[in-house]
């Protein structure tokens, strides 16, 4: 009985590799299989593709630019400025 156990167990086929995992960086609070946002969460290649096109994140381990500031003000337009920039052409001024 002793040979069959051993090639009983010979038989298994060895476990596959843990899966390659990618550091991402979540600019929203989602739900990942890395952990949920925002923050930096190691997900799987394919799993990062989808929340870089849906542009819940960044690739890599930083915040993108202007990301943990709030981010730029922007430009402060007067009323003059908006009515000026929304008249169609051949409009007076």
């Amino acid at each position: 009985m002793a040979p069959r156990k051993q090639q009983a167990l010979q038989a298994v086929p060895p476990e596959p590799p843990p899966p390659e995992r990618v550091p991402i960086y979540l600019t929203v609070a989602i739900r990942t299989s890395g952990g949920a946002g925002p923050g930096v969460a190691w997900v799987p290649p394919e799993e990062a593709g989808r929340i870089i096109t849906d542009r819940h994140g960044v690739p890599g381990e930083e915040p993108p630019r202007g990301f943990l500031d709030g981010g730029s003000p922007g430009s402060i337009i007067t009323p003059e400025q908006l009515a000026r920039y929304s008249r169609r052409p051949g409009q007076p001024r």
